[in-house]
């Protein structure tokens, strides 16, 4: 069961030696806090919840229970309060507005979206947006979100896989943006649902994805020479990502190769869904040098002359290396491919999990407290580079 209390942090003391006045929200063993417009000079004018030795003590009193009934009523409006932490109730209260029992899912929707936007996760917000206009032309309009049933998210999968003919993985991943929504609806605006609208749905997983190449047709691709320039371009992008560790191309044009013979990033895909600072930190091997030498601007940043915008130019590459691909035989030739072959190496070659998941910027499955030990991670991964790179050879 969540509880309020009013409490002072003793550790948090203001530079002038006044404590400000929080309030302590617990549930599930954890402890968040709220911090209160309410300061007092000295930590002796506070005493089991209440201000004490102070001549507006009773004002103070009275406005903080105030406030603590407040953000009380406000948790006992919350539905499924079990499956939240105290993080998420700490949030909640602080996000509060009137429960809007009409709100639609359109609505909810716009409001993720423009936020996802102002947090620079464009990606991610498209594929809300995208979800959202399929849900509301399969409902013949935008309806409340409250209506959204378990028959509703059934009927919504057959529309997505028969109206729009899309694949099981594609599916999966616009019902799971769905459930996002339904989730946002119990969280941010307090809609009941007395029946969650997925419990029986069981979200179709993604398909396999077996784009690694094999090391036959590895060297194929080395050894091809490009007929046009923008062919020589993608072969070696493909070739410097494999060299860096699969590193993604809104990465790579981001680098400053300028700086050092090492590189230092955080992947933009995980950079606003990871706690912690997540940077991955790598030497750069001769091989890629050699590749950055033919590119690098005086900036530092990689150039290639073509005046295109970020997504027009990832599509032409991976156009190219379709082509590319057609050319040597390799099915399914593309960018990502280098990622896929250089982890699929490295787990034959017997290098640990952990150094991979590193490397390559991969979220982790289990809590690895190495790989914080950057410096430590760093050696690890230079050698699992150089050994996959041997083993290339």
């Amino acid at each position: 069961m969540a509880t309020l209390s009013l409490t002072i942090f003793k550790a948090k003391q203001l530079a002038n030696g006044k404590h400000k006045i929080r309030i302590a929200v617990r549930h599930h063993h954890e402890t968040v806090y709220i911090i209160t417009p309410y300061i007092i000079d000295d930590i002796s004018q506070f005493k089991n919840g209440n201000v004490i030795k102070r001549f507006d003590a009773d004002v103070m009193n009275v406005q903080l229970r105030i406030l603590l009934n407040k953000y009380q009523k406000i948790l006992d409006d919350i539905n499924n309060i079990k499956c939240l932490s105290a993080k998420d109730l700490k949030n909640t209260i602080l996000s509060y507005h009137k429960t809007d029992d009409n709100i639609t899912i359109g609505k909810i929707c716009n409001n993720y979206v423009k936020e996802l936007k102002e947090d620079g996760r464009i990606g991610y917000a498209e594929l809300i947006e995208r979800c959202g206009k399929y849900f509301i032309e399969f409902s013949k309009g935008d309806v409340p979100a409250n209506s959204i049933t378990p028959v509703t998210v059934s009927n919504f999968e057959r529309f997505l896989r028969n109206k729009k003919k899309l694949n099981q993985t594609t599916t999966g991943m616009y019902l799971t943006r769905l459930r996002v929504l339904t989730n946002l609806c119990r969280k941010r605006y307090f809609v009941k649902q007395d029946i969650n609208p997925f419990q029986d749905c069981v979200i179709p997983q993604p398909v396999e994805r077996n784009i690694d190449i094999s090391i036959e047709q590895f060297r194929k691709l080395k050894s091809y020479s490009g007929k046009s320039r923008i062919e020589k371009i993608a072969k070696d992008l493909w070739f410097l990502s494999f060299y860096l560790g699969g590193i993604n191309l809104i990465d790579l044009l981001k680098i400053d190769f300028s700086v050092s013979d090492q590189i230092e990033y955080v992947r933009t895909k995980t950079k606003n869904t990871k706690r912690g600072d997540k940077r991955i930190e790598i030497s750069i091997p001769m091989e890629a040098k050699k590749i950055i030498d033919k590119y690098v601007s005086k900036k530092g940043i990689l150039n290639f002359d073509y005046n295109f915008s970020y997504e027009n130019f990832n599509r032409y590459v991976g156009r190219t290396l379709r082509k590319i691909g057609k050319e040597i035989g390799v099915k399914r030739l593309c960018y990502y491919s280098a990622r896929k072959t250089f982890v699929q190496y490295g787990f034959e070659l017997g290098i640990p999990l952990e150094v991979l998941e590193y490397t390559i910027g991969q979220s982790m499955k289990q809590n690895r407290p190495i790989y914080n030990y950057i410096r430590i991670m760093r050696k690890h991964a230079d050698e699992a580079i150089a050994k996959i790179i041997r083993f290339t050879e």
